[in-house]
């Protein structure tokens, strides 16, 4: 079974990056809502490569990391 996903984001603008532009967060691989399980608000939520998001209805770790265009 997969254990770690790696989310890539595309960005002019350098890390910490706000994810309030989206309008949900789920896990890549088994599609639950992780703002609800974990408590987390896009308003506030910010990302950068040391980031990283535990779904624990697949055992996943989501790890993020900002790519600079």
């Amino acid at each position: 079974m997969l254990e770690e996903y790696t989310i890539e984001i595309a960005s002019a603008i350098p890390p910490p990056i706000n994810l309030q532009m989206c309008d949900s967060f789920n896990c890549p691989i088994c599609d639950s809502n992780l703002l609800d399980k974990i408590s987390i608000s896009l308003k506030n939520f910010e990302v950068d490569d040391k980031s990283s998001v535990y779904c624990e209805n697949c055992e996943l770790k989501i790890k993020f990391k900002i790519v600079k265009i």
